[in-house]
């Protein structure tokens, strides 16, 4: 043993490499220590001596103080004068804005949240339309054939064979975006009441027919206008809790007729 220590002693004072452990690992199912970040250090500046410093200068020591929440004191203690509001981007300060369901209308469109026509290629055969304005002197179509795009021969887009219920004889080709656009076409066969009409119907073309609107917008009741949900708005904030005050108050009164009347 004694030979042991004196062999180990000699290498370490000769300088030969000692042995190496290999670190220890950790048994299955311990739970991994998470070391947390450190925060980056607080930059503080010195504050200026008021007229509460002392009279001595010797004794003077300069107060840290951090620049962030002296901005939030300074502006908490100011005047509501001092600070401006900023106006709205959204809105301008109005505290409204368009409503987007139905473009400031307060209506929505025939076809309700569809703008276009749906035309399924698969099974246009065999469906009905109506012209808004006369088409080789008729007005309803029915769908006797179609032809696909082709845009390797030069025919960007599909279109339809349309032939007039009273002529069968007559029939004509419709581009398929036409078809789709509710201001020149209408699916089905529409009478004269469905249709609002502009112009005079004994000329050559005739009236020209228009798609009534459709229901009013429920977004907006039909005012065109919502208020303005943009986050700091503070006139638009204002009109959202005096409509929501507005609903419980009709609800409250609805509530009480209903019991009023189950009452009685």
């Amino acid at each position: 043993r004694q030979s042991w220590r004196h062999s180990h002693q000699m290498h370490a004072v000769v300088g030969a490499p000692s042995r190496v452990l290999a670190p220890r690992r950790a048994p299955r199912g311990a739970v991994r220590r998470v070391v947390p970040a450190k925060k980056p250090p607080l930059v503080v500046r010195a504050a200026r001596h008021g007229d509460d410093a002392p009279a001595d200068a010797s004794a003077r020591r300069p107060r840290l103080v951090d620049p962030s929440n002296e901005s939030k004191k300074r502006a908490a203690t100011a005047g509501a004068k001092d600070i401006p509001v900023e106006t709205c981007v959204a809105c301008g300060g109005v505290g409204v804005v368009e409503c987007r369901a139905c473009g400031g209308k307060g209506t929505l469109a025939a076809g309700g949240f569809h703008a276009k026509n749906h035309v399924d290629m698969a099974n246009v055969v065999g469906t009905n339309w109506t012209a808004h304005r006369r088409t080789k002197g008729w007005r309803h179509f029915e769908c006797i054939g179609k032809s696909p795009a082709d845009k390797a021969n030069g025919k960007p887009r599909a279109s339809v064979h349309l032939a007039a219920t009273c002529d069968r004889d007559v029939t004509v080709w419709v581009d398929v975006k036409e078809l789709k656009d509710r201001t020149l076409w209408s699916a089905g066969w529409k009478q004269r009441e469905d249709l609002d009409w502009i112009g005079d119907p004994d000329q050559p073309g005739g009236a020209v027919a228009v798609p009534k609107p459709g229901a009013p917008c429920v977004a907006c009741d039909g005012e065109g206008r919502v208020p303005c949900q943009r986050r700091g708005c503070v006139n638009g904030a204002e009109r959202v809790r005096k409509q929501r005050e507005v609903i419980e108050r009709t609800e409250r009164t609805f509530k009480k007729v209903i019991k009023a009347t189950r009452g009685e």
